[in-house]
């Protein structure tokens, strides 16, 4: 991980710490699990249950992390819907059996919330294609599901023995539409990942419309991997233009090419992701579309067309020299399946970690999926075991009542940020952790460092008298509008300063702001001048005859009533 998980025991609290500059050495360890809600399938198991769903989701993590998990990828967008309050998508009918219905609260605060209570990374695993699962009828979407209301945007394909409906990697409108969910994430839940799963192009889908409109001389195959390229570059660009610490992964099939089709590629026969799915993961690293990738490698070891052995080699060399971090995407769900030469896989996962140690580009595991964890004892007991030791051991240190963090390669943070349980902390070059005062960066944004360190963010903070706003990125807002979730608006003056009990001229329009903060709108407002009206927007009327009410009235150059 970039961002890297550790454990920190200090004054009877524990804490886990995360540095963004340092590359990953072999003590920080990716150990995560993934949370699917497609189907239901490792939570939610209620419906319409709040309380119940927030209960098992507690009780899941709880498991997660006796096993040594340090990071869940939960599925926020299975079907082109949400398990977060959206603007873009509709509600995920996995919350209430009804895809568009409200469950009566937004989740996913609350989930990341309670992972990084527990010290854990939280991911938000889209799958950005996907629209059904096991039908072609648009009318069994929710109304305002995007893909009813642009029917021209989605293709029919094979899913096993259903004929289902995906989004069209060959439109830009889809690109875009794929970008603004994420975007929405980012900006607005403090997630510490994004994270795409293998689904690109799926078997059956006719795109030869799309091909013969934007194909532009390439052959259809290089066309629909730069459909899939251009997909990724777009997304990480979006993510790190709004929190560049937010990671980027992509978990796509275990083999890139077989050595029949590329001399480079593995020695393996099975699907290739590069001639079946178009996804070309070797452009992905070389052109740093990802930050990390996370190949499925769900066979076991000395499996004949499939050696786990030989692509964790494959993939190891494949990574060398990038600045891509590799996980390996390991299958703890195929217990007795006939595919397998084992039966233990618990067993067969203790080998696939100590072979995954011996390469220094692999950085760790993903496990496929959580409950396959949690319901096999055996399992968990081996994990703790492998896990036993935390992926980091720093410690916090008191000198001169200033206080300094020891990382796990024994240096002091010094010139740089660390995530501590969820909270980022900055250091200046003596090592020395900055508290209630702020940090300019080279880019000239301002943060704020709270008492007892942690940045602001993601919220309001007052500062003798006057109040701050904070994105989840720390950044200071300023010289900006800001809208919060009741929909009221405020401006953040030139410095940061919220605009308060004045009036403020903004794009030559000017804009009266409550001691509160709240710009008035569509209302009127009275000062020792006279009367003045704020239309719509906030906007004061000026110099123009409006009709309020009813009743016509008529306003100076200077917004007074005559």
């Amino acid at each position: 991980m970039k961002k890297v998980q550790a454990i920190i025991l200090s004054l009877l609290m524990i804490f886990t710490t995360f540095s963004v500059e340092a590359s990953a050495s072999s003590s920080e360890e990716m150990r995560a699990a993934w949370i699917s809600t497609v189907y239901n399938m490792d939570w939610p198991s209620t419906k319409n249950n709040q309380a119940q769903q927030k209960k098992e989701y507690i009780d899941l993590l709880d498991k997660l992390k006796g096993s040594g998990i340090n990071t869940v990828v939960v599925q926020v967008r299975p079907k082109g819907d949400a398990i977060y309050k959206s603007s873009i998508n509709p509600w995920s009918e996995y919350l209430t059996g009804t895809q568009g219905k409200d469950p009566g609260y937004d989740p996913l605060p609350f989930l990341i919330q309670e992972a990084h209570n527990r010290g854990m990374e939280f991911h938000a695993w889209f799958n950005p294609y996907r629209v059904t699962t096991d039908t072609t009828d648009l009318n069994r979407l929710s109304s305002n599901h995007p893909a009813r209301k642009h029917p021209d945007w989605v293709l029919e394909h094979n899913n096993g023995k259903y004929k289902a409906l995906a989004y069209n990697p060959g439109l830009p409108e889809v690109r875009q539409h794929i970008v603004d969910s994420v975007s929405e994430v980012v900006k607005n839940y403090d997630v510490d990942g994004v994270h795409f799963d293998d689904y690109f192009y799926r078997d059956g889908m006719n795109d030869n419309a799309t091909y013969n409109k934007y194909g532009n001389g390439m052959s259809k195959s290089d066309w629909r991997r730069e459909n899939v390229n251009s997909l990724l570059r777009e997304v990480k660009a979006s993510i790190k233009n709004i929190n560049p610490n937010v990671e980027f992964g992509v978990s796509p099939a275990g083999i890139w090419r077989n050595k029949s089709s590329d001399a480079t590629g593995s020695d393996t026969r099975g699907q290739e992701s590069y001639s079946d799915h178009f996804a070309d993961t070797r452009a992905w690293i070389r052109q740093g579309l990802v930050d990390y990738v996370v190949p499925q490698i769900y066979w076991p070891i000395g499996n004949s067309a499939a050696d786990y052995s030989k692509l964790v080699s494959w993939w190891a060399n494949e990574v060398k020299g990038s600045n891509v971090d590799l996980y390996i995407g390991q299958g703890v769900y195929k217990r007795g399946q006939a595919d397998y030469s084992y039966q233990d896989v618990a067993g067969e996962i203790k080998q696939q970690v100590s072979l995954n140690r011996k390469y220094s580009t692999i950085k760790g595991s993903m496990y496929f999926s959580a409950r396959d964890i949690v319901n096999n004892s055996q399992l968990q007991n081996d994990m703790k075991e492998l896990y036993s030791s935390p992926s980091n051991q720093p410690k916090w240190i008191k000198e001169n009542n200033n206080w300094y963090l020891i990382k796990s390669n024994g240096s002091r943070a010094s010139n740089e940020w660390v995530l501590v349980n969820g909270k980022w902390y900055r250091f200046e070059s003596s090592g020395r952790m900055l508290e209630n005062q702020w940090f300019k960066d080279y880019n000239g944004t301002w943060y704020w460092l709270k008492s007892g360190g942690a940045m602001a963010s993601n919220e309001w903070v007052s500062l003798s008298g006057t109040w701050y706003r904070f994105e989840s990125s720390g950044r200071m807002l300023e010289h900006q509008w800001f809208k919060d979730y009741n929909g009221t608006w405020y401006w953040l003056k030139s410095g940061g300063a919220m605009a308060s009990n004045e009036w403020v001229l903004v794009g030559g329009k000017w804009y009266r702001f409550e001691p509160s903060g709240r710009m008035l709108e569509n209302q009127w407002f009275k000062d020792y001048n006279g009367w003045y009206w704020l239309k719509s927007g906030g906007a004061m009327a000026s110099n123009e005859t409006l009709i309020i009410n009813g009743i016509t009235y008529k306003f100076l150059q200077d917004g007074r009533l005559v």
